[in-house]
């Protein structure tokens, strides 16, 4: 692959992962001049995929690009319905308590959280997505427990055997799940069938599981199956929820928290180093 190609890809994934970037903080993070990162910039606004202003840049919400192989290799999905996910985020952060172990899964919606949780709760975290353990390693106030294994690039997730096993040695009060397709049929999907082993050990080891999904994602039906609706205690999503789900989770006992831009988290008065 071509080192513009190569570098451009790692833009887009540092862009659908952390928000809005300042073009020196993309400068500094890939290694290169200002100027190279605004001529990368340039290539990916005129194909739609960002946008560049006042000396930063973020990820085109409505782009329609999805590119395949050389280019791109972040999918669309992780750019999309970035709003609604951070506040998810945010929103699901504020149900981790003192002293809790918690389990993070894969994908960008409960990186978001990961992001918003409270400082000196002394918390303990399980996770198995390099963007998490990157988010939350230089924190001393939270114990990182990191399940390894084969790097999937597209998703910044470690999968193996040894890594389910770990988890299923460990016991968590909550974990937080994200999901790629929620249907009252067909249940609680992924995008990935190797995902399905570890979303199952991740619950089957936490008292409580919650569901962060946006609510595009309901009535969508993805390959990989992992749960039914029923099996989570809670499910945080924003305010677009279908009707026809509302009443569903009403019916099965699964609490629905909407997520909420106001919401105030539990801070502590002296800041955790970061």
């Amino acid at each position: 692959m071509h080192k513009q190609q190569q570098r451009m890809n790692e833009i887009v994934r540092i862009l659908s992962v952390g928000g809005m970037q300042r073009i020196v903080e993309l400068a500094d993070q890939t290694g290169v001049s200002e100027v190279t990162i605004r001529r990368d910039l340039r290539r990916l606004e005129e194909d739609g995929l960002v946008f560049v202003a006042h000396g930063a840049a973020s990820i085109n919400p409505r782009s329609d690009n999805l590119r395949i192989g050389d280019k791109y290799f972040i999918t669309q999905q992780q750019a999309l319905h970035q709003r609604e996910k951070m506040i998810i985020g945010k929103t699901a952060a504020a149900l981790v308590e003192p002293r809790d172990t918690i389990v993070i899964d894969t994908g960008t919606t409960p990186y978001y959280l990961a992001r918003a949780l409270p400082v000196n709760y002394d918390l303990t975290v399980i996770c198995m997505s390099l963007n998490v353990f990157i988010e939350l390693h230089d924190r001393t106030d939270v114990k990182l427990i990191f399940a390894g294994g084969y790097y999937h690039a597209n998703t910044l997730t470690c999968e193996s055997e040894e890594g389910i096993a770990m988890i299923r040695r460990h016991r968590a009060a909550k974990a937080f799940l994200g999901a790629t397709g929620v249907h009252e049929k067909m249940g609680v999907t992924s995008s990935n069938p190797w995902e399905q082993k570890t979303k199952r050990a991740i619950m089957e080891s936490s008292l409580t599981n919650v569901l962060l999904v946006d609510s595009a994602k309901f009535q969508v039906v993805q390959t990989s199956y992992f749960a039914d609706v029923d099996e989570f205690d809670v499910l945080v999503s924003d305010r677009g929820v279908p009707e026809q789900y509302t009443s569903l989770l009403a019916n099965t006992g699964v609490r629905l928290v909407y997520a909420d831009d106001q919401a105030e988290l539990p801070v502590s008065t002296t800041p955790a180093a970061r």
